[in-house]
């Protein structure tokens, strides 16, 4: 794994521009707004749950939660289940993680104005450090998958890959146009996390840090940076952050997962959400 911490604007657009275009080694990149966050899927982020295999039971009722939702609200409209070859659950999977909920899946992008976007402009996070991830030789991790995992991806396999996103498009449906345009931008990859290694930072995953090149942004560059790619209309903000109600939806289960903790859990397993 490199680290590197440019100490002017010079500095780091001579790293963004040059350094990692190497036109032989694929890459994908990943920005997050905090340098002091782990590499970790948002699956893994709630603290509360000490137990792996109560997180795994949670998991299941999370996702289950979600396509409650779109059940009972009618939104299938929003979630193509029957415009791809992948298996119905892993289309939810993905819809999921797409919409926002805490899943096992992290998001790379191989735009890396798109991750620098995500490491730079956060209002909420101006005052920390932010990091611009560079995942190199993508094609070195990826093995053939068994049939297993493709039927289950809430599962306790020991597969690890990178693979694309199925497209949330509705030609029919505007709502569903602005939140797929934020997709369309991002060029969007999810790496599946495996469960032996879900809480595992990428950074200390032997399998992964190799691969990395950890880019510190200092909070002084962040306002430098954005002013720069401005002007050069690099950037596309808003554009992306287009919203359909299953954002919403989304975000207010996703609130309920973070606050689970050990003493809540069996309520919560008990519980129909719709």
């Amino acid at each position: 794994m490199k680290i590197v911490k440019p100490k002017s604007l010079e500095e780091f657009l001579s790293l963004f521009y040059d350094l990692y275009d190497t036109p032989q080694v694929f890459k994908y990149y990943r920005g997050q707004a905090d340098y002091s966050w782990d590499i970790t899927p948002g699956l893994a982020r709630n603290k509360g749950i000490k137990n792996n295999e109560d997180l795994f039971r949670i998991e299941i009722k999370l996702i289950e939660n979600f396509k409650n939702k779109i059940a009972y609200n009618k939104f299938d409209y929003l979630v193509p289940l029957g415009e791809c070859s992948y298996d119905k659950s892993w289309i939810y999977l993905m819809a999921a993680q797409h919409y926002g909920l805490s899943t096992r899946l992290m998001d790379f992008t191989c735009n890396k104005y798109v991750a620098l976007e995500f490491a730079v402009a956060d209002l909420n996070h101006l005052n920390k450090d932010g990091v611009l991830i560079i995942y190199n030789d993508i094609e070195s991790i990826q093995e053939d998958v068994d049939s297993s995992i493709l039927k289950n991806p809430v599962s306790q396999s020991h597969h690890t890959f990178f693979f694309q996103g199925i497209s949330f498009r509705n030609s029919k449906n505007n709502e569903c146009n602005l939140s797929e345009s934020r997709k369309i931008i991002q060029c969007s990859k999810f790496l599946y996390r495996d469960s032996h290694n879900l809480f595992k930072c990428l950074t200390l995953d032997e399998l992964h840090r190799n691969h990395l090149t950890i880019v510190h942004i200092p909070k002084n560059l962040k306002l430098e940076i954005i002013n720069y790619f401005v002007k050069k209309n690099s950037l596309v903000f808003d554009l992306y952050r287009g919203r359909n109600i299953l954002d919403f939806y989304a975000k207010i289960l996703n609130n309920e997962f973070q606050n689970i903790n050990d003493s809540r859990i069996d309520d919560y397993l008990k519980s129909d959400n719709i």
